[in-house]
């Protein structure tokens, strides 16, 4: 990392930045007055105009700070915040799915509600089981079927297959497969995404 002296003494002082763009907008237009003044003449001052704000021009370049060769300002991305908590969406409740139509392997003493881990350590979302296979999320509204000891979860472009991981302290699944509605290839790796039920309220 290269620290240009004149970025340390901007940060030391806000204003300094400021100051610099204020005076050479200042210097600019007391030479175009002089310029005026000293030559009445349109076409010459038209030439020393343009002669003194290329210069000035060249003075400012060389008075800001220094970025490192090869280096681009950082820009703001929304990936950076894409797995970040999503707030509950303000659509209706839904019924919560029977125990019958779970079975007793899901129905988890009634609680529908699952924390969404998208990288299997923090929770980015969350989704509930309603009942006839309705899905309430922070992702949006999708489908939820049963498929032997397995589910298969769908929202956005995607069906996730789930299943019960064994000797866990607070129940958890596991998406064990994805496939694309449009049934477009994913990405051949293994999935660290992970379900945790919610315990604290009783949906």
């Amino acid at each position: 990392l290269i620290l240009d002296p004149r970025i340390a003494w901007d940060m030391v002082h806000p204003s300094a930045a400021r100051g610099r763009t204020k005076f050479f907008s200042s210097l600019k237009l007391w030479i175009l007055r002089e310029i005026r003044a000293r030559f009445p003449s349109v076409v010459w001052t038209s030439i020393w105009a343009v002669a003194i704000v290329g210069i000035l021009r060249l003075f400012k370049w060389a008075a800001m700070p220094i970025v490192a060769a090869g280096r681009r300002p950082m820009r703001q991305s929304s990936r950076k915040h894409r797995h970040l908590p999503r707030a509950e969406i303000s659509s209706e409740p839904i019924k919560l799915a029977e125990e019958h139509e779970l079975g007793p392997l899901w129905h988890q003493d009634g609680r529908r509600k699952w924390e969404w881990l998208h990288d299997g350590q923090e929770a980015n979302g969350w989704i509930e089981l309603g009942s006839e296979g309705q899905l309430r999320s922070s992702f949006g509204s999708g489908s939820w079927e049963k498929s032997e000891d397995r589910l298969i979860i769908t929202f956005g472009r995607c069906h996730h297959v789930v299943e019960l991981l064994q000797n866990v302290e607070v129940p958890t699944f596991k998406v064990v497969k994805r496939k694309m509605k449009d049934n477009s290839r994913t990405r051949e790796r293994e999935s660290k995404t992970l379900g945790r039920l919610v315990i604290t309220t009783a949906s």
